[in-house]
């Protein structure tokens, strides 16, 4: 019985002790809440960093906790540690508000990155000499611009990239869609067709069955051009 009640006492006591812990870090986080809307995010780190340290977080709170402290990197100047932050919240909480709010500042971002990651693909196929309309030898002008509407990163998503050839550069521009279902797929191109100076197709490639050489070596999009 005295085993029983000696038991039952430390359940207590722990039970008491771990409510201290979760006041105390809803407390830190208010208090860095406060900070911030005061401007003083150095402050708010510190606060923040309290919260991790009394206690592991639930998922929510603990994504909270690092989105708040990436904010305040970014308030603070200091992008790259900002985005690193941001990231993490994406990578470990993809499922809390928190993850989706994180995810909506690196949108900008992640947009640049796909774009590129697409023009590689499209300069893949030029030099392995599968790219509709323009063979290896084939060099020129190439566009794929980011308009400002574009900040979220969706998908499935698709990028058309404009190649103006060096020989038909007064009479013809070259249009390809790429675009891959998912950040993990493979990219493919979606369309491949030629317009003249006025923006009409004069010419539309069949582009099924074209894939590209993934153990080739990777290049990047100047060779498209020179």
């Amino acid at each position: 019985m005295k085993k029983l009640d000696l038991l039952l006492g430390f359940c207590l006591i722990v039970s008491i002790v771990c409510s201290g812990c979760a006041i105390a870090q809803q407390g830190a986080i208010l208090s860095a809440q406060s900070d911030m809307a005061k401007g003083r995010y150095e402050s708010a780190l510190k606060d923040l960093t309290q919260a991790q340290d009394l206690k592991k977080p639930a998922p929510d709170r603990a994504a909270y906790i690092d989105l708040l402290k990436a904010l305040c990197y970014e308030k603070l100047g200091r992008p790259v540690e900002a985005k690193a932050m941001y990231k993490f919240v994406v990578d470990h909480f993809p499922g809390t508000e928190s993850g989706y709010i994180a995810r909506e500042k690196l949108s900008p971002d992640l947009v640049l990155k796909e774009v590129a990651s697409a023009a590689d693909y499209l300069t893949t196929l030029h030099d392995q000499n599968v790219l509709p309309g323009a063979g290896k030898d084939v060099h020129g002008e190439v566009d794929g611009p980011v308009p400002f509407s574009q900040t979220n990163l969706v998908y499935p998503f698709s990028w058309t990239f404009y190649f103006v050839p060096e020989r038909d550069r007064k009479s013809f521009t070259n249009c390809y869609t790429v675009g891959r279902p998912d950040k993990d797929a493979s990219w493919q191109l979606q369309r491949a067709w030629r317009t003249d100076r006025t923006g009409k197709t004069v010419e539309e490639w069949p582009v099924l069955g074209i894939v590209s050489d993934t153990n080739a070596p990777a290049t990047n999009s100047a060779s498209l051009r020179n």
